[in-house]
């Protein structure tokens, strides 16, 4: 019976160090590693934040629309 718990322990913490080292390659190919130039990381952030000002603009663009339809739809409303 001690051999069967030894068998499983050693189970559980061989799939734990897969499960470990699979989870930091994955943090590393997400994050581009360490080998990247800082005039890539620099040129990423830029697009980021390019990104997050074009949506920005879009979503105060949808709410103008939104407003503009609310507005046609009250005064057809009152007609």
């Amino acid at each position: 019976m001690g051999h069967l718990f030894t068998f499983v322990f050693a189970i559980m913490l061989l799939g734990l160090t897969v499960a470990a080292l699979v989870l930091f390659l994955l943090v590393r190919l997400l994050r581009g590693g360490s080998n990247a130039p800082p005039s890539e990381a620099s040129n990423e952030a830029k697009m980021i934040q390019e990104l997050y000002l074009g949506l920005t603009r879009m979503e105060e663009r949808v709410e103008s629309l939104e407003t503009l339809l609310l507005d046609k739809e009250r005064k057809e409303g009152r007609q």
